[in-house]
């Protein structure tokens, strides 16, 4: 009867340990990398694949100009994140969005490219509570940069940003070629790896980094529809200059 006690205590030190070394909290939802999903203020998500816990704290600022309203500045909407990684470092993490369009915001945390919006828009005179809020979050890995030739390399004519859920934006691209020009209209999905190349370096950018003139190599992703100009989809593109 005397073992009881200890194989008792021992039965509790060793649950102790093992929710002690938990590397990250519970989260109230799972996603797979590329799923949307709505979190409401205090809420909480794991993306697998990265194993990512991303809790939507609260809103520090919403000075987005409301759709009836003429505004001298757009505005801006500030959502505050805490993130654990796997290892169980946490950051707190500031995500920005400009007022006056409805589409999605992208930036790059460590290995993850985060697409996000604020909902809902303002709408003078109603005011927004912090239960009303719900940040729609997707997340993707980023890519490694492909070790082949290029389709096309050109540059660009155009870029137009696209709000959709899937897509991003595309671009209009010039390709010169033993006095021949091909002309192509690019379509630029939220997987599609974007890169800089600074030397012989490359680095993972945004979507708004692509600019008029900008010479880039072009990776294309499935088939070319021969019109004109062509279009096609990206795979990978390069910002050479």
């Amino acid at each position: 009867m005397k073992l009881l006690p200890a194989i008792l205590c021992s039965t509790l030190l060793l649950l102790t340990l093992l929710f002690g070394c938990a590397t990250t909290p519970q989260s109230d939802i799972k996603a797979e990398l590329g799923q949307e999903v709505s979190l409401k203020v205090g809420q909480s998500v794991l993306i697998e694949g990265i194993n990512l816990h991303i809790e939507f704290t609260g809103v520090e600022e919403d000075s987005r100009c409301p759709h009836n309203v003429t505004c001298v500045w757009q505005g801006q909407a500030t959502s505050s994140l805490m993130i654990t990684e796997s290892d169980g470092s946490v950051a707190d993490l500031k995500l920005i969005e400009p007022g006056l369009q409805e589409g999605y915001s992208e930036m790059i945390y460590n290995n993850a490219r985060m697409f996000f919006h604020l909902t809902p828009y303002p709408e003078a005179p109603e005011k927004i509570t912090p239960d009303d809020y719900r940040l729609l979050l997707a997340c993707y890995s980023l890519k490694t940069p492909v070790g082949t030739e290029p389709d096309v390399t050109g540059f660009i004519t155009n870029v137009e940003s696209i709000s959709g859920k899937d897509i991003v934006g595309r671009i209009s691209v010039e390709s010169h070629a033993e006095k021949i020009v091909d002309k192509y209209v690019i379509t630029i999905k939220r997987g599609t790896g974007i890169f800089l190349q600074q030397g012989e370096t490359l680095q993972n950018v945004t979507f708004d980094y692509l600019e008029n003139q900008q010479r880039i190599n072009l990776w294309i992703d499935g088939p070319i529809m021969e019109s004109f100009p062509m279009q096609a989809t990206a795979g990978q593109i390069v910002i050479t200059e």
